[in-house]
């Protein structure tokens, strides 16, 4: 079948309107389409099946979306979310529909970049008036996300990304030594008591930040939700806003309150960049990543958890 016959059987089948073409991948794979469903103005995602992750994914984003939507709801939280309308397949496409919000992100993903770790880093400054009061509405989302009640939400659905065991120490003490950064008077096991049973977004990225025209602040991109510490979140934001040092140091100014939350925020910066860089390990890449700020940011924590 031919694309254009393919999609409008399947916008018909749907009951999908006026739609058009949003975005598209390089490789035809995956289609973003701006339409009309139930009424409202939405977006449809889908990805082909061939693309097996992509495909799980899509299904995870729509059940963690709305179990998250939810119990917002239930518990009259002011959660500003991208809402999901519905999910199928169809053919060779897993797809799913979700609500359109007049906005753009506030940082979308560069795939030129050189390093995979930078892909999310660039800002779209054009989006916000003021950093502060933009990064004041990120903490106060995170913060009602956080209230999110976890007997809620069935722990299964949730993702162990970024999570901490033993042989990860083991690693870590490698990518230290590689990097000439001595532990020196830190027991680094003392990061397996970092997570938590707060909901997390653990891919809280520019890019999963909507800044819509009334400068409203939307999170959406749910598939990688997890249970981990309060400052989460917050500490994988400020990693990848490294480029603009003003939005970074207001985000870190209004969520950290304590010696406490200092703490916490460095033993998180710790392991995100670990698990980031923890491929470079096994395939012998950790020289490209010595001079990278994260590298630094990644010294900086180790040095501050030595002298506390």
């Amino acid at each position: 079948m031919k694309e254009l016959e393919f999609f409008s059987e399947f916008f018909t089948r749907i009951h999908f309107g006026n739609p058009s073409l949003f975005r598209v991948s390089k490789d035809r794979k995956q289609f973003i389409f701006r339409g009309i469903y139930n009424g409202s103005d939405s977006l449809l995602k889908m990805y082909n099946k061939s693309d097996i992750d992509k495909a799980k994914n899509i299904l995870r984003e729509y059940q963690l979306t709305k179990l998250i939507e939810d119990s917002a709801k239930q518990n009259n939280l002011d959660l500003k979310i991208i809402r999901v309308l519905d999910k199928g397949e169809f053919e060779d496409y897993m797809w799913v529909i979700r609500e359109f919000v007049d906005g753009e992100p506030l940082g979308a993903m560069d795939p030129d970049e050189a390093l995979g770790i930078d892909c999310y880093c660039s800002l779209n400054e054009k989006l916000f008036r003021s950093k502060e009061i933009l990064a004041d509405k990120i903490i106060d989302q995170i913060q009602i996300l956080g209230k999110i009640k976890i007997d809620e939400i069935d722990k299964k659905e949730l993702n162990q990304r970024f999570n901490f065991d033993q042989s990860d120490i083991v690693n870590l003490e490698k990518m230290l030594s590689y990097f000439d950064i001595k532990s020196l008077g830190y027991d680094l096991s003392d990061l397996l008591a970092s997570q938590s049973e707060t909901i997390s977004i653990k891919d809280l990225t520019p890019s999963n930040i909507l800044i819509a025209k009334n400068q409203e602040v939307y999170f959406f991109d749910f598939e990688w939700l997890g249970l981990d510490n309060r400052l989460f979140d917050v500490s994988f934001l400020w990693l990848f806003l490294w480029r603009d040092q003003k939005l970074s140091d207001d985000l870190k100014k209004l969520s950290i309150i304590n010696l406490e939350d200092e703490k916490l925020f460095n033993k998180n910066i710790i392991r995100i960049v670990y698990f980031y860089l923890k491929p470079a390990i096994l395939n012998n890449e950790m020289g490209k990543y010595r001079s990278h700020v994260w590298t630094k940011y990644l010294a900086d924590s180790v040095r501050f958890l030595q002298n506390v």
